[in-house]
Protein backbone atom coordinates (compact mmCIF):
# COMPACT_ATOMS: atom_id res chain seq x y z
CA UNK A 1 0.00 0.00 0.00
CA UNK A 2 1.13 3.21 -0.89
CA UNK A 3 1.70 5.66 1.90
CA UNK A 4 1.40 9.42 1.54
CA UNK A 5 4.93 11.41 1.62
CA UNK A 6 5.89 14.49 3.37
CA UNK A 7 6.11 17.82 1.06
CA UNK A 8 9.56 18.15 0.39
CA UNK A 9 11.68 20.41 2.86
CA UNK A 10 11.96 23.16 -0.04
CA UNK A 11 7.98 24.09 0.66
CA UNK A 12 8.77 24.81 4.23
CA UNK A 13 11.38 27.10 3.48
CA UNK A 14 8.99 28.87 1.30
CA UNK A 15 6.41 29.19 4.53
CA UNK A 16 9.34 30.98 5.96
CA UNK A 17 9.49 33.34 3.00
CA UNK A 18 5.94 34.33 4.09
CA UNK A 19 7.21 35.69 7.30
CA UNK A 20 8.87 38.92 4.86
CA UNK A 21 6.90 38.69 1.76
CA UNK A 22 5.48 42.06 1.59
CA UNK A 23 8.63 44.36 3.41
CA UNK A 24 11.28 41.98 1.05
CA UNK A 25 9.22 41.92 -2.26
CA UNK A 26 9.56 45.57 -3.21
CA UNK A 27 12.81 46.27 -0.85
CA UNK A 28 16.19 45.49 -2.37
CA UNK A 29 19.96 46.06 -1.22
CA UNK A 30 22.44 48.14 -2.59
CA UNK A 31 24.66 47.22 -5.14
CA UNK A 32 27.59 49.14 -3.59
CA UNK A 33 26.85 46.52 -0.88
CA UNK A 34 28.32 44.02 -2.71
CA UNK A 35 31.75 45.70 -2.61
CA UNK A 36 31.71 44.73 1.36
CA UNK A 37 31.63 41.23 0.72
CA UNK A 38 34.72 41.02 -1.16
CA UNK A 39 34.49 39.81 -4.69
CA UNK A 40 35.74 42.98 -6.29
CA UNK A 41 38.00 43.37 -9.60
CA UNK A 42 40.29 46.61 -9.68
CA UNK A 43 41.46 47.79 -13.10
CA UNK A 44 43.48 50.46 -14.27
CA UNK A 45 41.41 52.51 -17.08
CA UNK A 46 44.02 55.50 -17.50
CA UNK A 47 47.69 57.04 -17.38
CA UNK A 48 49.46 59.82 -17.87
CA UNK A 49 49.88 58.99 -21.69
CA UNK A 50 46.20 59.74 -21.74
CA UNK A 51 46.90 62.93 -20.29
CA UNK A 52 46.24 62.63 -16.70
CA UNK A 53 48.83 65.27 -14.83
CA UNK A 54 47.42 65.34 -11.32
CA UNK A 55 44.18 64.07 -11.55
CA UNK A 56 41.80 65.63 -8.49
CA UNK A 57 38.12 64.71 -9.45
CA UNK A 58 36.02 62.83 -12.10
CA UNK A 59 32.36 63.18 -12.92
CA UNK A 60 30.16 61.84 -15.32
CA UNK A 61 27.96 63.27 -17.73
CA UNK A 62 24.46 63.69 -17.16
CA UNK A 63 23.17 63.43 -20.45
CA UNK A 64 21.25 59.86 -20.54
CA UNK A 65 23.32 59.80 -24.58
CA UNK A 66 26.41 60.97 -22.68
CA UNK A 67 26.75 58.56 -19.55
CA UNK A 68 29.47 56.75 -20.27
CA UNK A 69 31.45 59.70 -20.65
CA UNK A 70 33.93 60.14 -18.02
CA UNK A 71 35.34 63.34 -17.22
CA UNK A 72 38.27 63.55 -15.35
CA UNK A 73 39.80 67.45 -14.18
CA UNK A 74 43.49 67.64 -14.15
CA UNK A 75 45.00 70.74 -11.59
CA UNK A 76 47.86 71.99 -13.70
CA UNK A 77 51.10 73.01 -12.95
CA UNK A 78 52.53 75.47 -10.68
CA UNK A 79 52.96 78.55 -12.68
CA UNK A 80 56.34 79.78 -12.76
CA UNK A 81 57.04 83.42 -10.92
CA UNK A 82 57.85 86.40 -12.65
CA UNK A 83 61.41 87.67 -13.24
CA UNK A 84 62.54 84.66 -11.30
CA UNK A 85 65.50 82.16 -11.96
CA UNK A 86 64.82 78.47 -12.07
CA UNK A 87 67.22 75.64 -12.28
CA UNK A 88 66.32 72.69 -12.99
CA UNK A 89 67.58 68.92 -13.55
CA UNK A 90 66.72 65.70 -15.56
CA UNK A 91 68.34 62.39 -15.51
CA UNK A 92 68.00 60.55 -19.25
CA UNK A 93 69.27 57.86 -20.33
CA UNK A 94 72.61 57.60 -21.98
CA UNK A 95 73.10 58.28 -25.52
CA UNK A 96 69.71 59.37 -25.97
CA UNK A 97 68.09 61.76 -28.74
CA UNK A 98 65.55 64.43 -27.16
CA UNK A 99 63.63 67.40 -28.23
CA UNK A 100 63.89 69.69 -25.71
CA UNK A 101 60.36 72.54 -25.75
CA UNK A 102 59.99 75.86 -24.45
CA UNK A 103 56.44 77.34 -24.74
CA UNK A 104 54.55 80.59 -23.94
CA UNK A 105 51.09 80.69 -23.67
CA UNK A 106 50.80 84.02 -24.95
CA UNK A 107 52.94 83.46 -27.81
CA UNK A 108 55.40 85.97 -27.18
CA UNK A 109 58.76 84.15 -25.80
CA UNK A 110 59.88 85.13 -22.67
CA UNK A 111 62.21 88.16 -24.37
CA UNK A 112 62.14 91.14 -25.04
CA UNK A 113 58.94 92.91 -24.67
CA UNK A 114 58.18 92.37 -21.24
CA UNK A 115 61.37 91.53 -19.25
CA UNK A 116 64.02 90.16 -20.90
CA UNK A 117 63.78 86.18 -19.81
CA UNK A 118 66.18 83.89 -21.13
CA UNK A 119 66.75 79.86 -21.27
CA UNK A 120 69.57 77.84 -21.57
CA UNK A 121 70.00 73.75 -21.41
CA UNK A 122 73.09 72.25 -20.11
CA UNK A 123 74.90 68.99 -20.71
CA UNK A 124 78.08 67.79 -19.44
CA UNK A 125 79.11 71.64 -18.99
CA UNK A 126 78.22 71.97 -22.37
CA UNK A 127 75.13 74.59 -23.50
CA UNK A 128 73.24 72.31 -25.97
CA UNK A 129 70.32 74.79 -26.32
CA UNK A 130 69.44 78.26 -25.46
CA UNK A 131 67.63 81.91 -26.37
CA UNK A 132 64.52 83.61 -25.13
CA UNK A 133 63.39 85.31 -28.28
CA UNK A 134 60.53 83.28 -29.25
CA UNK A 135 57.11 83.34 -29.91
CA UNK A 136 54.74 79.99 -29.15
CA UNK A 137 57.40 77.57 -28.89
CA UNK A 138 60.97 76.79 -29.54
CA UNK A 139 62.63 73.26 -29.99
CA UNK A 140 66.32 71.91 -29.96
CA UNK A 141 67.06 68.09 -31.03
CA UNK A 142 69.98 66.58 -29.47
CA UNK A 143 71.92 63.37 -28.32
CA UNK A 144 72.59 63.82 -24.14
CA UNK A 145 75.77 61.50 -25.04
CA UNK A 146 78.06 60.40 -22.10
CA UNK A 147 79.25 62.04 -19.27
CA UNK A 148 80.02 60.96 -15.16
CA UNK A 149 77.37 63.73 -12.98
CA UNK A 150 75.03 63.25 -10.22
CA UNK A 151 72.42 61.11 -11.93
CA UNK A 152 73.04 56.82 -12.15
CA UNK A 153 75.70 55.52 -13.94
CA UNK A 154 73.62 54.67 -17.21
CA UNK A 155 72.40 58.13 -17.03
CA UNK A 156 72.91 61.61 -18.16
CA UNK A 157 72.03 64.59 -16.32
CA UNK A 158 70.56 67.96 -18.39
CA UNK A 159 70.23 71.02 -16.27
CA UNK A 160 67.36 73.47 -17.61
CA UNK A 161 68.33 77.16 -16.66
CA UNK A 162 65.06 79.60 -16.49
CA UNK A 163 64.91 83.36 -16.32
CA UNK A 164 61.26 84.28 -16.27
CA UNK A 165 59.94 87.52 -17.86
CA UNK A 166 57.45 89.78 -15.89
CA UNK A 167 54.96 86.79 -17.57
CA UNK A 168 56.18 83.84 -15.49
CA UNK A 169 52.66 82.00 -15.62
CA UNK A 170 52.91 82.14 -19.02
CA UNK A 171 55.96 79.62 -19.93
CA UNK A 172 56.76 75.69 -19.89
CA UNK A 173 58.87 73.15 -20.91
CA UNK A 174 59.55 69.16 -21.89
CA UNK A 175 62.25 67.40 -22.77
CA UNK A 176 60.32 64.16 -25.12
CA UNK A 177 63.16 61.67 -26.65
CA UNK A 178 62.96 61.40 -30.42
CA UNK A 179 62.45 57.54 -30.62
CA UNK A 180 59.56 56.66 -27.86
CA UNK A 181 57.83 59.44 -26.80
CA UNK A 182 58.99 59.19 -22.92
CA UNK A 183 58.61 62.49 -21.52
CA UNK A 184 61.68 62.39 -19.61
CA UNK A 185 61.01 65.93 -17.81
CA UNK A 186 58.71 68.35 -17.91
CA UNK A 187 56.94 72.08 -16.21
CA UNK A 188 53.66 71.36 -17.34
CA UNK A 189 51.93 74.79 -18.90
CA UNK A 190 50.04 76.60 -15.92
CA UNK A 191 46.22 75.92 -15.73
CA UNK A 192 44.05 72.66 -15.80
CA UNK A 193 42.77 70.73 -18.21
CA UNK A 194 40.78 67.35 -18.76
CA UNK A 195 40.53 64.14 -20.15
CA UNK A 196 37.35 62.77 -21.26
CA UNK A 197 37.43 58.55 -21.44
CA UNK A 198 34.47 57.98 -23.42
CA UNK A 199 32.69 54.26 -23.44
CA UNK A 200 34.23 54.12 -19.99
CA UNK A 201 35.38 50.71 -18.64
CA UNK A 202 34.33 49.12 -22.14
CA UNK A 203 36.41 47.43 -24.50
CA UNK A 204 36.20 50.28 -26.82
CA UNK A 205 37.12 53.08 -24.16
CA UNK A 206 38.99 56.07 -25.67
CA UNK A 207 40.71 59.08 -23.82
CA UNK A 208 40.38 62.96 -25.41
CA UNK A 209 42.87 65.50 -23.40
CA UNK A 210 41.89 68.95 -23.83
CA UNK A 211 43.34 72.06 -22.75
CA UNK A 212 41.90 75.42 -22.80
CA UNK A 213 44.29 78.32 -24.32
CA UNK A 214 43.07 80.11 -21.19
CA UNK A 215 42.53 77.79 -18.53
CA UNK A 216 46.03 79.29 -16.81
CA UNK A 217 43.34 82.00 -15.31
CA UNK A 218 40.33 79.67 -15.38
CA UNK A 219 41.66 76.38 -14.50
CA UNK A 220 44.15 77.69 -12.66
CA UNK A 221 45.18 74.88 -9.89
CA UNK A 222 41.93 72.98 -10.59
CA UNK A 223 40.38 70.97 -7.75
CA UNK A 224 37.39 69.70 -8.45
CA UNK A 225 34.24 69.29 -11.10
CA UNK A 226 30.59 69.18 -11.38
CA UNK A 227 28.52 68.81 -14.28
CA UNK A 228 24.63 69.57 -14.52
CA UNK A 229 21.97 68.28 -16.38
CA UNK A 230 21.78 71.03 -18.19
CA UNK A 231 25.12 70.22 -20.38
CA UNK A 232 27.42 72.88 -18.20
CA UNK A 233 30.26 71.64 -15.98
CA UNK A 234 32.07 74.13 -13.51
CA UNK A 235 35.24 73.66 -11.74
CA UNK A 236 36.75 75.31 -8.66
CA UNK A 237 40.36 76.77 -8.43
CA UNK A 238 42.71 76.03 -5.25
CA UNK A 239 44.40 79.27 -5.57
CA UNK A 240 44.48 82.38 -3.82
CA UNK A 241 44.52 84.94 -6.87
CA UNK A 242 44.07 83.44 -10.39
CA UNK A 243 46.17 86.14 -11.99
CA UNK A 244 49.51 85.06 -10.03
CA UNK A 245 48.60 88.85 -7.90
CA UNK A 246 50.68 87.97 -4.04
CA UNK A 247 48.27 90.32 -2.73
CA UNK A 248 45.31 89.51 -4.82
CA UNK A 249 42.08 87.54 -3.40
CA UNK A 250 40.44 87.74 -7.10
CA UNK A 251 39.17 83.63 -7.98
CA UNK A 252 36.41 81.56 -7.75
CA UNK A 253 34.16 79.02 -10.13
CA UNK A 254 34.20 78.54 -13.66
CA UNK A 255 31.98 77.62 -15.79
CA UNK A 256 31.68 75.87 -19.47
CA UNK A 257 29.85 74.19 -21.77
CA UNK A 258 30.91 70.78 -22.47
CA UNK A 259 29.67 70.85 -26.01
CA UNK A 260 32.77 69.26 -27.76
CA UNK A 261 32.29 71.92 -30.53
CA UNK A 262 32.70 74.60 -28.00
CA UNK A 263 34.79 73.42 -24.60
CA UNK A 264 38.58 74.38 -25.59
CA UNK A 265 37.95 74.64 -29.17
CA UNK A 266 36.52 78.86 -29.69
CA UNK A 267 38.38 81.83 -29.22
CA UNK A 268 41.55 79.55 -28.65
CA UNK A 269 43.55 82.60 -30.10
CA UNK A 270 41.60 85.39 -28.89
CA UNK A 271 40.67 88.13 -29.19
CA UNK A 272 37.69 86.79 -26.11
CA UNK A 273 39.13 84.78 -23.24
CA UNK A 274 38.71 81.27 -24.57
CA UNK A 275 35.95 79.01 -24.45
CA UNK A 276 34.50 79.29 -20.72
CA UNK A 277 30.91 80.82 -20.36
CA UNK A 278 31.27 82.32 -16.93
CA UNK A 279 33.26 83.13 -13.72
CA UNK A 280 32.54 84.19 -10.50
CA UNK A 281 35.51 85.50 -8.02
CA UNK A 282 34.52 85.40 -4.74
CA UNK A 283 35.96 82.29 -3.05
CA UNK A 284 40.03 81.60 -3.23
CA UNK A 285 41.20 78.04 -2.13
CA UNK A 286 38.27 76.54 -3.10
CA UNK A 287 38.53 72.68 -2.55
CA UNK A 288 34.95 71.27 -3.52
CA UNK A 289 31.75 71.64 -5.93
CA UNK A 290 28.39 70.13 -6.17
CA UNK A 291 25.55 70.93 -8.94
CA UNK A 292 22.23 72.12 -7.88
CA UNK A 293 20.92 71.56 -11.16
CA UNK A 294 20.74 74.84 -13.87
CA UNK A 295 23.79 77.10 -13.72
CA UNK A 296 23.80 77.19 -9.46
CA UNK A 297 26.47 75.27 -7.64
CA UNK A 298 27.68 74.89 -4.24
CA UNK A 299 31.42 75.61 -3.24
CA UNK A 300 33.69 74.25 -0.56
CA UNK A 301 35.11 77.98 0.34
CA UNK A 302 38.62 77.14 2.18
CA UNK A 303 39.69 80.73 2.35
CA UNK A 304 36.28 82.03 4.16
CA UNK A 305 35.90 78.43 5.92
CA UNK A 306 32.50 78.35 4.75
CA UNK A 307 30.16 76.72 1.75
CA UNK A 308 28.98 79.14 -0.56
CA UNK A 309 25.72 78.93 -3.26
CA UNK A 310 27.28 80.30 -6.74
CA UNK A 311 24.53 81.24 -9.30
CA UNK A 312 25.88 82.19 -13.00
CA UNK A 313 21.97 83.19 -13.65
CA UNK A 314 22.45 83.88 -17.49
CA UNK A 315 26.41 82.61 -18.87
CA UNK A 316 27.66 85.51 -20.82
CA UNK A 317 29.27 84.83 -24.83
CA UNK A 318 31.81 82.25 -24.95
CA UNK A 319 35.23 84.05 -23.39
CA UNK A 320 33.31 87.12 -22.08
CA UNK A 321 33.47 88.74 -19.26
CA UNK A 322 30.39 90.75 -17.79
CA UNK A 323 30.12 88.76 -14.61
CA UNK A 324 27.31 91.14 -13.39
CA UNK A 325 23.73 89.18 -12.81
CA UNK A 326 25.84 86.27 -10.44
CA UNK A 327 24.64 85.64 -6.98
CA UNK A 328 26.49 83.87 -4.18
CA UNK A 329 25.19 82.88 -1.05
CA UNK A 330 27.88 82.91 2.00
CA UNK A 331 26.34 80.27 4.53
CA UNK A 332 29.37 81.53 6.91
CA UNK A 333 28.08 79.26 9.69
CA UNK A 334 28.65 76.20 8.32
CA UNK A 335 32.39 75.91 9.47
CA UNK A 336 35.07 73.81 6.98
CA UNK A 337 38.58 73.87 7.17
CA UNK A 338 40.78 73.26 3.97
CA UNK A 339 43.87 70.70 3.90
CA UNK A 340 46.31 72.69 1.30
CA UNK A 341 46.73 70.42 -1.50
CA UNK A 342 43.48 68.32 -1.31
CA UNK A 343 40.70 68.32 -2.64
CA UNK A 344 36.69 68.28 -0.39
CA UNK A 345 34.15 66.72 -2.42
CA UNK A 346 30.44 67.43 -2.04
CA UNK A 347 27.08 66.13 -3.55
CA UNK A 348 23.85 66.57 -3.34
CA UNK A 349 21.45 63.76 -2.55
CA UNK A 350 18.61 63.64 -4.82
CA UNK A 351 16.20 61.84 -2.46
CA UNK A 352 16.65 63.78 0.65
CA UNK A 353 17.75 66.89 -0.61
CA UNK A 354 20.99 67.01 1.52
CA UNK A 355 23.93 68.84 0.59
CA UNK A 356 27.04 66.26 1.62
CA UNK A 357 30.27 67.79 2.41
CA UNK A 358 33.88 66.13 3.03
CA UNK A 359 35.06 68.64 5.45
CA UNK A 360 38.45 67.22 5.05
CA UNK A 361 40.35 69.39 7.52
CA UNK A 362 37.72 68.88 10.42
CA UNK A 363 38.22 64.89 9.55
CA UNK A 364 34.23 64.88 9.27
CA UNK A 365 31.22 64.55 7.11
CA UNK A 366 29.02 67.13 7.23
CA UNK A 367 25.12 67.81 5.94
CA UNK A 368 23.14 71.01 5.88
CA UNK A 369 19.30 71.82 4.07
CA UNK A 370 20.87 73.52 1.00
CA UNK A 371 17.08 75.26 0.94
CA UNK A 372 17.78 76.49 4.57
CA UNK A 373 19.70 79.64 5.28
CA UNK A 374 18.33 83.65 6.58
CA UNK A 375 19.75 86.51 5.22
CA UNK A 376 22.20 88.33 7.50
CA UNK A 377 24.14 90.75 5.49
CA UNK A 378 25.12 92.16 2.08
CA UNK A 379 29.14 91.53 1.64
CA UNK A 380 31.21 93.83 -0.74
CA UNK A 381 32.53 91.89 -4.11
CA UNK A 382 36.11 91.69 -4.19
CA UNK A 383 37.18 92.52 -8.08
CA UNK A 384 33.76 92.44 -9.57
CA UNK A 385 30.22 93.80 -9.58
CA UNK A 386 27.77 91.16 -8.76
CA UNK A 387 23.81 91.00 -8.57
CA UNK A 388 24.00 89.47 -4.81
CA UNK A 389 26.85 88.22 -2.72
CA UNK A 390 25.48 87.59 0.84
CA UNK A 391 26.09 86.36 4.04
CA UNK A 392 23.40 83.87 5.37
CA UNK A 393 23.20 82.07 8.95
CA UNK A 394 20.66 80.09 10.19
CA UNK A 395 21.68 77.09 7.98
CA UNK A 396 19.94 74.03 8.93
CA UNK A 397 23.24 71.18 9.24
CA UNK A 398 24.57 68.23 11.23
CA UNK A 399 27.46 66.26 11.58
CA UNK A 400 27.22 62.99 10.24
CA UNK A 401 30.45 61.06 10.37
CA UNK A 402 33.38 62.27 12.41
CA UNK A 403 34.92 58.44 13.84
CA UNK A 404 38.17 56.83 12.17
CA UNK A 405 38.11 59.63 9.16
CA UNK A 406 41.55 61.50 8.72
CA UNK A 407 41.66 62.99 5.29
CA UNK A 408 38.00 62.36 3.90
CA UNK A 409 38.33 64.10 0.47
CA UNK A 410 36.18 61.82 -2.35
CA UNK A 411 32.29 61.99 -1.81
CA UNK A 412 29.72 60.61 -3.59
CA UNK A 413 26.16 59.20 -3.29
CA UNK A 414 24.52 56.14 -4.98
CA UNK A 415 20.99 55.03 -4.05
CA UNK A 416 20.66 55.65 -0.29
CA UNK A 417 24.38 55.11 -0.08
CA UNK A 418 27.16 57.66 0.75
CA UNK A 419 31.03 56.68 -0.61
CA UNK A 420 33.78 58.50 0.63
CA UNK A 421 37.72 57.88 -0.10
CA UNK A 422 40.06 59.07 2.56
CA UNK A 423 43.48 60.34 0.73
CA UNK A 424 45.53 59.64 4.01
CA UNK A 425 45.02 55.61 3.67
CA UNK A 426 43.30 54.89 0.55
CA UNK A 427 40.18 53.38 2.30
CA UNK A 428 36.88 53.58 0.46
CA UNK A 429 34.36 53.94 3.50
CA UNK A 430 30.00 53.18 2.72
CA UNK A 431 27.92 54.85 4.35
CA UNK A 432 24.18 53.96 4.89
CA UNK A 433 21.68 57.24 4.68
CA UNK A 434 18.67 55.61 4.35
CA UNK A 435 17.84 56.63 7.88
CA UNK A 436 18.11 59.98 9.77
CA UNK A 437 21.30 58.30 11.99
CA UNK A 438 23.57 57.62 8.83
CA UNK A 439 25.44 54.27 9.78
CA UNK A 440 29.10 52.99 8.28
CA UNK A 441 28.55 49.83 6.72
CA UNK A 442 32.31 48.61 6.15
CA UNK A 443 35.40 49.58 4.29
CA UNK A 444 37.32 48.71 0.86
CA UNK A 445 40.61 48.51 1.59
CA UNK A 446 42.97 49.83 -1.22
CA UNK A 447 45.93 50.17 0.50
CA UNK A 448 46.46 53.72 -1.58
CA UNK A 449 47.75 55.37 0.54
CA UNK A 450 48.44 59.27 0.17
CA UNK A 451 46.57 59.17 -3.15
CA UNK A 452 42.53 58.79 -3.56
CA UNK A 453 41.31 62.43 -4.37
CA UNK A 454 38.17 61.92 -5.87
CA UNK A 455 35.76 59.00 -6.51
CA UNK A 456 32.25 58.72 -8.63
CA UNK A 457 30.15 55.67 -9.30
CA UNK A 458 28.79 55.49 -12.35
CA UNK A 459 25.22 54.70 -13.41
CA UNK A 460 25.97 51.15 -13.48
CA UNK A 461 27.11 51.21 -9.63
CA UNK A 462 31.20 51.05 -10.72
CA UNK A 463 33.61 52.43 -8.23
CA UNK A 464 35.90 54.95 -10.01
CA UNK A 465 38.18 56.61 -8.58
CA UNK A 466 41.65 58.93 -9.63
CA UNK A 467 45.39 58.43 -8.16
CA UNK A 468 46.39 62.36 -8.32
CA UNK A 469 50.48 61.41 -7.51
CA UNK A 470 50.47 58.08 -9.73
CA UNK A 471 48.50 59.74 -12.57
CA UNK A 472 46.04 57.11 -12.73
CA UNK A 473 42.70 56.66 -13.21
CA UNK A 474 41.30 53.04 -11.95
CA UNK A 475 37.66 51.06 -11.72
CA UNK A 476 36.22 48.47 -9.03
CA UNK A 477 33.88 46.29 -10.57
CA UNK A 478 32.06 43.46 -7.97
CA UNK A 479 30.36 40.21 -8.25
CA UNK A 480 27.16 40.40 -6.63
CA UNK A 481 26.84 36.84 -5.36
CA UNK A 482 23.46 35.91 -4.64
CA UNK A 483 22.02 38.27 -7.65
CA UNK A 484 20.94 34.95 -9.95
CA UNK A 485 19.15 36.97 -12.13
CA UNK A 486 21.92 39.14 -12.74
CA UNK A 487 19.83 42.74 -12.36
CA UNK A 488 21.69 44.28 -10.36
CA UNK A 489 19.80 43.86 -6.65
CA UNK A 490 18.84 41.53 -4.40
CA UNK A 491 15.22 40.91 -3.93
CA UNK A 492 12.31 37.91 -3.54
CA UNK A 493 13.33 37.13 -7.21
CA UNK A 494 16.63 35.82 -6.69
CA UNK A 495 15.93 33.69 -3.35
CA UNK A 496 12.88 32.20 -5.25
CA UNK A 497 14.66 31.38 -8.55
CA UNK A 498 17.09 28.95 -5.93
CA UNK A 499 13.93 27.71 -4.30
CA UNK A 500 12.61 26.58 -7.27
CA UNK A 501 16.12 25.13 -8.62
CA UNK A 502 16.65 23.15 -5.23
CA UNK A 503 13.08 21.98 -5.98
CA UNK A 504 13.75 20.86 -9.25
CA UNK A 505 10.80 22.90 -11.20
CA UNK A 506 13.86 25.44 -12.14
CA UNK A 507 16.32 25.33 -14.45
CA UNK A 508 19.18 27.72 -14.21
CA UNK A 509 21.55 28.92 -16.98
CA UNK A 510 25.53 28.17 -15.74
CA UNK A 511 26.21 31.63 -14.93
CA UNK A 512 22.77 31.80 -12.96
CA UNK A 513 23.83 28.51 -10.87
CA UNK A 514 27.58 30.06 -10.07
CA UNK A 515 25.86 33.51 -8.82
CA UNK A 516 23.67 31.22 -6.70
CA UNK A 517 26.84 29.30 -4.50
CA UNK A 518 26.93 32.11 -2.35
CA UNK A 519 29.13 30.21 0.00
CA UNK A 520 31.57 28.60 -2.64
CA UNK A 521 31.16 25.30 -1.27
CA UNK A 522 29.98 23.73 -4.39
CA UNK A 523 26.52 22.90 -3.66
CA UNK A 524 22.98 24.87 -4.29
CA UNK A 525 21.28 24.38 -0.73
CA UNK A 526 19.18 25.92 1.82
CA UNK A 527 22.19 27.56 3.29
CA UNK A 528 22.72 29.45 0.24
CA UNK A 529 18.93 30.44 0.38
CA UNK A 530 19.11 31.93 3.60
CA UNK A 531 22.77 33.85 2.66
CA UNK A 532 20.23 35.50 -0.61
CA UNK A 533 17.83 36.19 2.62
CA UNK A 534 19.97 37.93 4.46
CA UNK A 535 21.37 39.99 1.73
CA UNK A 536 17.81 41.22 1.22
CA UNK A 537 16.90 41.61 4.61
Amino acid sequence: MLKKSRPPKPFLISSYLINFLFISFLQSQNIIDAYLIGNNTTTLRGTQQDGLMTPRDLDFHKDVDRQNELWVINEGATPYGNNTQYVETVCIPQNSNVTFTIYDSYGDGICCGFGNGSYDVIICDETVASGGNFDSQESTSFNVGTCDDACAGNEVEVTISILTDNYGGETSWDIVDDDNLIVYGMHADAGGSTVTYYNAGQDIQWAEYRKDSFSGHFMHTASAIAMSENGTFANTLDCQDANNNANGYFTGCSLWDSDTTIYARVNQNGPLLGSHIDMIHQSPYSEGIASAGGNVYWLFDGFHNAICKYDFATPHQHGGDNHSDGRVYRHSDVVVERVPGLSSHMEIDPVSGWLYIADTGNERILRMDPNSGEFEQNLTPYGEALQAYWSMSETDWNIVADTDLIYPTGLDIYGNRLLISDFDNGDIIIYDISQDSVVELGRIETGLSNEIMGLKVSPDGAIWYVCSNANELYQITTIMMGDVNGDGIYNLIDIMLVVWFTMGMQELEDDEIDQSDVNYDGVIDIFDILLIVDLVL
